[in-house]
């Protein structure tokens, strides 16, 4: 069986989805920052700031979500009721580290970890995935199976890093859907991602299986 890691994706829903995720360490900051959006819109006063900052947080979120893809390092937990033999990350690519796979054995809902041998990473594929090779016997819970991950574009510490190995066309889709509804505020105008958008962020769309 081929588990999926994903969130949001409306479209994979009628396959096995993770139960929860929890986020351990936040992004240190925006793929583009409040001041690049403002030069893009040529904006020199400080008094909307507090609204491009919600425009430019929603335009990460969704062209992210759209694409598949994390931009900003970041730390994660994902949960599953159940073992599966291939673990897929269908967003927060790419995957930089797997931390930790963790279980509930059978009779207890304190975790264990699943010993590295049982299990190996392919954080090279596109999507990422975790291959599990030994399962042991769980409990049953929802969160019976615990999968910790970094993922980002960069291992650096350093915010200006991060944002330097982004790929510019992500920050460009960023900027052009940012600067789409700080320019247009209707309802109509909120619901979706932009034609331009879009066809910047097509070629990134990690691989649908």
């Amino acid at each position: 069986m081929v588990c999926r890691l994903w969130t949001t994706d409306y479209r994979l829903l009628t396959t096995k989805t993770m139960k929860r995720e929890t986020l351990i360490t936040p992004p240190s900051g925006t793929i583009v920052t409040l001041d690049e959006l403002k030069n893009h819109l040529k904006i020199t006063h400080d008094y909307e700031d507090a609204e491009l900052a919600i425009y430019l947080q929603a335009a990460e979120e969704s062209c992210q979500s759209f694409t598949g893809l994390q931009g900003m390092k970041a730390t994660y937990a994902r949960f599953f009721d159940e073992w599966c033999t291939r673990l897929v990350f269908w967003d927060r690519n790419p995957v930089l580290e797997v931390e930790s796979v963790e279980y509930m054995p059978s009779g207890s809902t304190t975790y264990t970890t699943l010993p590295t041998a049982y299990w190996q990473t392919e954080l090279n594929a596109s999507p990422a995935a975790v291959v599990i090779k030994n399962m042991p016997s769980l409990e049953s819970h929802p969160e019976a199976v615990k999968i910790t991950f970094t993922c980002g574009y960069s291992d650096s510490a350093v915010p200006a890093d991060q944002r330097a190995a982004v790929p510019g066309i992500l920050k460009n889709a960023i900027l052009l859907q940012a600067g789409h509804w700080y320019m247009y505020r209707t309802d109509y105008a909120q619901k979706e991602l932009t034609p331009a958008s879009i066809n910047l962020l097509t070629p990134l769309k990690v691989a649908w299986v």
